[in-house]
C-alpha cells in the first residue's frame, strides 16, 4: 500500500504559505516512491488570498499514487464565492495542471481578476495528456475569469480528461473544451454550473472520437450566444441538463431568483447558486450515486437536483470529511 506524503498550506504555522510553493517543493515520481500526496489547506484566510499562480508539473502519478489537494472546514468556502475562505486570486492564469494526471482538487476557489494580458487568460488550464492514467478533478470547485478576450473559467485542450462534479465555472466562456482527441480520453461534468459572461456557457470545439458526458448541469450564455455550443455531436452525451435558452439540453429554465432556477443570487461577481423550494431543478436530475453522493455543501444528494446544490428544507452540514470523501472518489479507502 502506498504511503502518505502530507503537507499543509496555511497563512502561518503550516509547511507552506502558498499552494505553489508546496507543489514546487515536493515534485517527484510518486509511483516509484510509492506515495500518495495529500495537500491540506487549512487556517484563516480572511486577511489575504493566496496570490501565487500554481503550476502542477514534474510529478509522476497513477490511480493509487495521486495528488489530493483539499481544504479543511476552516478554510473552505460555503458553497458560493467566499472572500474570507481559501482562494487563489491574481491577474494571470491561476492554475495550470501541466500534463499531470490523477489530481484531486476539492474546496478550492480560483479567480483571475482584472484584464490580464492577451487572449485566452483562463482561470484554470487543465492539461492532462498522459493517456494511460485516469484523471479525477475538482469536486467542489469555483473558478472565475475576468478580463482578457475569450478567457474561460476552465479550458481543456487536446487530450485533457477529467471528472468535474459540483463545480462552478464562470468566464467569457464558462468551459471551453477543444476537440480532436483519442478514443480513450473522457471528460465528465456532473452537477456543474457554466456561466458565459461574454459568450457561451459550455463550448465544445471540434469533433472527436472520445467520450464527453454532461449530466445534471445548467448553462447560461451571454451576448446573444447559446448556453451550449457543441461541435461534433457523435461522441457527446447530454443527460437531464438545463439552460436558459434550451440549447442542447433537456429543459429551458430561467436564470433568475424569482422564477425557473430560483437561485439565491445571479448578480455578476456575487453569484450564489443555492436553489429555493420552487426551483425547476428539484428532482429533475439523474441519480449518479455510483460516482458521487454529495453537493457543493457536502450535503447528501437524494432527489438528485440539477446543478451544484441539492435543495435542503433544513440546513445540512459537512457530512463527510473532505479528504476521506475525495479518496473514495479516487477509488481508495
Amino acid at each position: 500500500m502506498a504511503a502518505q506524503l502530507k503537507k499543509t498550506v496555511k497563512p502561518s504555522s503550516g509547511d507552506y504559505t502558498s499552494l505553489e510553493a508546496c507543489m514546487n517543493a515536493n515534485e517527484q515520481d510518486l509511483v516509484s516512491n510509492d506515495k500518495y500526496f495529500d495537500v491540506e489547506i487549512d487556517g484563516d484566510w480572511t486577511a489575504a488570498a493566496d496570490s501565487s499562480a500554481v503550476t502542477i508539473h514534474n510529478y509522476t502519478t497513477d490511480a493509487t499514487r495521486y495528488i489530493n489537494i483539499y481544504t479543511t472546514a476552516a478554510a473552505r468556502h460555503d458553497g458560493k464565492w467566499c472572500a474570507t475562505a481559501y482562494r487563489l486570486e491574481m491577474d494571470t492564469r491561476v492554475i495550470n495542471s501541466d500534463s499531470v494526471s490523477n489530481i484531486g482538487l476539492s474546496g478550492v476557489q480560483a479567480v483571475k481578476t482584472g484584464t490580464g494580458t492577451g487572449n485566452y487568460q483562463d482561470a484554470v488550464l487543465y492539461q492532462n495528456t498522459v493517456d494511460s492514467y485516469r484523471a479525477w478533478d475538482s469536486n467542489i470547485f469555483i473558478t472565475r475569469a475576468t478580463g482578457g478576450s475569450a478567457s474561460a473559467g476552465i479550458r481543456l485542450p487536446y487530450e485533457a480528461r477529467g471528472l468535474f462534479t459540483n463545480s462552478v465555472f464562470i468566464g467569457y466562456y464558462g468551459v471551453y473544451t477543444i476537440g480532436y482527441f483519442r478514443a480513450t480520453t473522457t471528460q465528465s461534468y456532473m452537477n456543474c454550473v457554466f456561466i458565459g459572461t461574454g459568450y457561451q456557457g459550455f463550448r465544445k470545439s471540434g469533433d472527436s472520437n472520445r467520450s464527453v458526458r454532461v449530466i445534471n448541469c445548467y448553462a447560461v450564455g451571454n451576448g446573444g450566444q447559446a448556453a451550449y455550443v457543441i461541435a461534433g455531436t457523435t461522441h457527446i452525451v447530454i443527460t437531464t441538463c438545463a439552460s436558459d435558452d434550451g440549447s442542447c439540453s433537456t429543459s429551458t429554465v430561467a436564470y433568475a431568483t424569482d422564477s425557473g432556477a430560483y437561485f439565491t443570487n445571479v448578480s455578476s461577481g456575487t453569484e450564489d447558486f443555492h436553489i429555493g423550494a420552487s426551483s425547476d431543478f428539484i428532482g429533475a436530475g439523474t441519480d449518479e450515486s455510483g460516482v458521487f453522493t454529495n453537493d457543493i455543501d457536502d450535503d447528501t444528494r437524494s432527489a438528485w437536483d440539477i446543478g451544484v446544490d441539492e435543495y435542503q428544507a433544513v440546513g445540512g452540514g459537512l457530512s463527510i470529511p473532505i479528504a476521506r470523501h475525495h479518496r473514495r472518489l479516487m477509488g481508495v479507502s
